[in-house]
């Protein structure tokens, strides 16, 4: 489904092919609003970035398109998130470990790791992201999303045609499925994390009695 395969349903739907309530700007600004909820709640745009770290380097700017990490690690370590408030309670590392980033933390815009490295590691910090996607206006442009959400789109484009035309009752009830949706997919994606064994295999020492 594309954009303007939402533009034409929504009409349809509404009842307004000509554009006397609502416009194809609206509609256009309610796909994109639906499109970044459910990234967000779904997060189904990832993306990586790489930057050198050093003991000099205040903080690396993450991506303008950065929702929220998924995974960090320095020279292939995976750290730890935490506040700055956190890292006061933390005090002082032992000298064994001093210089080797264990902990990353955000303040605005940028991301910083803790402690600072003794060294220069190039493209040594790694981020796995949630990535904002970008605004699509052209109708022959694709959702950016996968099959399973384009009706969710048309819907929470609905739900907003709705509420313009004040039929708050109609609206409640198609939010309730689209909030069900995307209820289900977060139930699947936690449930697919629990699910995930380490397999006990035979010690190759017990082989040999």
């Amino acid at each position: 489904m594309n954009l303007g395969d939402v533009i034409r349903q929504v009409q349809r739907l509404f009842g307004d092919s000509f554009e006397v309530q609502i416009e194809v700007g609206d509609i256009k600004d309610w796909a994109n609003e639906a499109i970044m909820q459910v990234v967000r709640q779904a997060e189904t745009a990832q993306a990586e970035f790489q930057a050198t770290y050093g003991p000099t380097t205040d903080g690396v700017t993450l991506p303008t398109q950065f929702i929220g990490e998924k995974r960090v690690t320095f020279d292939g370590v995976p750290l730890e998130r935490v506040t700055i408030n956190e890292l006061d309670d933390i005090g002082v590392l032992p000298s064994d470990i001093a210089g080797s980033p264990c902990k990353f933390y955000v303040w605005g815009d940028k991301i910083y790791l803790w402690p600072l490295p003794a060294t220069s590691v190039t493209n040594g910090l790694k981020v796995w992201y949630v990535q904002a996607p970008a605004r699509i206006d052209d109708p022959n442009v694709p959702l950016p999303l996968p099959v399973v959400f384009h009706m969710d789109v048309v819907r929470m484009c609905m739900v907003r045609a709705r509420e313009l035309n004040e039929d708050y009752e109609q609206a409640r009830v198609l939010k309730q499925e689209v909030d069900a949706n995307l209820g289900a997919v977060r139930h699947d994606q936690e449930n697919r994390m629990r699910e995930t064994f380490p397999v006990v295999r035979d010690d190759p020492a017990d082989w040999w009695g």
